[in-house]
């Protein structure tokens, strides 16, 4: 993976993810000429795996529970009905934004699909921080990042493995993972890590090499997101295309249903999303989740390295 796609991207980029006036530049710090960051980090290549899609069925829905031993960073002194309400909450912030991430990126690489390809997937690290206007709430942040389209880019769980043996290149040194991204709102610079998410344009039904040549628009461009946060909560967001009507399902481990309120809208409890694809994708959906916890627990310093 060569700097050309890991090295922070300039500001045209973020708004590919985020959309505009919604947090500060990374790539406007000082990056030295040579492509490294400030804070003396750089990439290698690596070989190019194959292309990959996959998504889990759905699932009934059940009555979702809680594992009382895995609690959200900045939830632990809560009250156990006011942490119950923070955490669903949380999750339903991290489900909404990464269904606005996945549906801007699909407009901009549809923009961009002939002139400078994005690559299928993005990452989104996740932060939080106490709600100012809300008391005993958590407000969400995100830090992004983008990758220019390559062989080496195509295999969401190569590519997640990739960027965490890169970040394990510090020589012991603290991995602070907003020091790759492409772009760190106001939330997420000064916010708690809470989780790590992907936002992506392959499906079942195709890569994002083969949609982008059958469909018309960028309005019939489907796509998932993967979150897993630091409670064990495995989150996915399916957003369909203009097909399905641009609807949106999601599958969860745990709660969105935030007490005291009408509820998170429509989802779907799944205790074994990380394990259950079925059929041929099988494999490789035990790999995403596998390489996204193994990020996740370099994200949160829960990796020796």
């Amino acid at each position: 993976m060569g700097d050309r796609r890991l090295a922070a991207y300039g500001q045209a980029a973020h708004t590919w993810v985020e959309g505009p006036g919604e947090g500060h530049d990374a790539g406007n710090q000082s990056w030295p000429e040579d492509g490294r960051s400030p804070f003396g980090w750089s990439a290698e290549d690596f070989s190019a795996p194959p292309t990959w899609g996959a998504l889990a069925p759905p699932a009934p829905a059940e009555p979702a529970v809680r594992q009382p031993d895995a609690v959200l960073p900045g939830t632990e002194a809560m009250p156990t009905q006011v942490r119950d309400a923070a955490e669903a909450d949380l999750r339903c912030s991290v489900a909404a934004r990464l269904k606005k991430m996945n549906w801007l990126y699909a407009e901009n690489a549809w923009q961009l699909r002939r002139r400078d390809p994005l690559g299928p997937h993005a990452l989104a690290f996740l932060y939080c921080r106490p709600d100012a206007h809300r008391p005993g709430r958590l407000e969400l942040g995100i830090a992004t990042r983008l990758f220019l389209d390559a062989p080496d880019v195509e295999y969401l769980p190569r590519l997640l493995f990739d960027v965490a043996a890169v970040l394990r290149e510090r020589d012991g040194h603290p991995v602070d993972v907003r020091e790759i991204a492409s772009r760190v709102d106001p939330v997420a610079a000064r916010g708690t890590y809470v989780g790590v998410a992907v936002s992506s344009l392959d499906t079942p039904t195709g890569t994002w090499k083969e949609t982008r040549e059958r469909v018309e628009d960028s309005l019939d461009i489907p796509g998932p997101c993967y979150a897993y946060l630091a409670d064990g909560t495995a989150l996915l967001v399916d957003r369909g295309g203009k097909g399905a009507f641009t609807d949106m399902t999601i599958n969860s481990t745990h709660s969105l249903d935030v007490p005291g309120t009408a509820s998170g809208g429509r989802w779907t409890w799944k205790p074994d999303l990380i394990t259950e694809a079925g059929g041929d994708t099988q494999q490789t959906w035990e790999q995403l989740w596998d390489q996204l916890q193994d990020l996740h627990r370099l994200a949160a310093g829960e990796d020796p390295q």
